[in-house]
Parts: C-alpha cells; structure tokens; sequence
C-alpha cells in the first residue's frame, strides 16, 4: 500500500496480491476511510499516478491494460474524493504524466492526446 498526502485528502491505493486490482481509499483525517469509487471498473491496473488536487478535485491517470502501455485515462473526483468520473482518454504518458498545469491558472491544462490509440494498444498486447 503507498500513501499519498495532496492538499485536502489524504489517499491510499491497494493493491490485491492475487490480482493486478486496484483500489483507492480517501480520508480527510487518515482515521476514517472510505473507498474511492470508479465508474464501471471491475478490474484496474495497480499502474496510477496521482496528480495532484485543486480545492474541488482529485486527478488519477490509470493504466487501462493489463499490459505494459504509455496510454493512460485520466480520473477527477468528486469534492470529497470518493466519486472518480472518466475525464480524458487515451492519454500519453512517457517522461512524466502527459499534462502539464498552466501556471497560476487553475483548471487549465495542457494534454498530451493520441489520436490512433487502437494501433499503439495493439502493439503493445
């Protein structure tokens, strides 16, 4: 399990040793937790990066393949980080996480977006 502090929550992912299952659990005292849930997502990559936060929200990239792949979807959670909805796909994550902050400019980001995704995921199955 590794945990990471961001500026409102403090999160933990777990990973399941039978499987590659991700899960994700929030607190906003590291004394309760709840899990994090995932639109439809039965089974994740332990692969993610957290991203930071702004005031309202939680940002994840998630690997999507049980292979190796640099394409990534990217989460934001709800304000109290226990609802994650889908926000960008196929996402190119090589040296670094493919999306860079404008600075001072909150919600404004520059994203690294692959246009022929099925070719490189089917490269790398």
């Amino acid at each position: 399990m590794s945990k990471t502090a961001v500026s409102f929550l403090v999160t933990a992912r777990a990973v399941a040793s039978s499987s590659l299952s991700l899960s994700i659990y929030v607190s906003k005292d590291a004394i309760n937790w709840n899990l994090a849930e995932l639109p439809g997502e039965d089974e994740l990559s332990s692969d993610s990066t957290f991203l930071g936060c702004s005031t309202y929200s939680l940002r994840i990239n998630i690997l999507r393949s049980k292979y190796f792949s640099p394409i990534v979807t990217q989460y934001y959670s709800n304000s109290d980080g226990t609802k994650f909805t889908k926000n960008l796909y196929h996402v190119l994550r090589t040296y670094g996480t493919g999306i860079e902050k404008v600075a001072n400019i909150d919600g404004i980001l520059f994203v690294d977006v692959i246009d022929n995704w099925k070719d490189i995921t089917n490269y790398f199955e």
